[in-house]
């Protein structure tokens, strides 16, 4: 068992199993947080750059609305697929996670400068709920 915390309040952070430490308390919490959170906008920008790649017709409509040609489609699915990628090796690798993230967080900061530069306010919840999931995925690898 150990113990961290400033002088005057102690707290336990693990407990010591075979030489390993495990998680008990808020760092476990956080950590479930973690590969949940992260889980899903895998999952989520999976989804999304498959439909990319096979030009899904809700795709297309919403490309159009926002003046992104149906050309540039192959490779907005690729880096959506290339983050998800990333956001999965940063269970392994945590540097190459947080840049993956940053990476997502980027492009759909961008996805909404876009739609409210063009005035398309009919399908920007969207955007809005995978920045929030990036940007909730960035914030869990960086304090998990």
């Amino acid at each position: 068992m150990y113990w961290t915390g400033s002088a005057g309040r102690p707290r336990l952070v693990g407990i010591r199993r075979n030489g390993r430490r495990a998680l008990v308390g808020k760092p476990r919490l956080m950590f479930i947080a973690f590969v949940v959170v992260t889980l899903i906008t895998i999952a989520a920008n999976a989804i999304e750059s498959v439909a990319n790649f096979m030009k899904a017709d809700w795709v297309k409509r919403n490309s159009h609305a926002v003046g992104v040609p149906d050309s540039l489609l192959p490779f907005l699915g690729f880096v959506k697929g290339a983050a998800a990628g990333g956001l999965a090796a940063g269970f392994f690798w945590r540097p190459l996670g947080i840049a993956a993230a940053v990476g997502l967080v980027l492009f759909f900061v961008l996805a909404l400068v876009l739609h409210v530069r063009e005035r398309v306010f009919h399908n920007i919840a969207g955007p809005i709920a995978f920045l929030a999931l990036s940007v909730a995925t960035l914030w869990l690898m960086l304090a998990a």
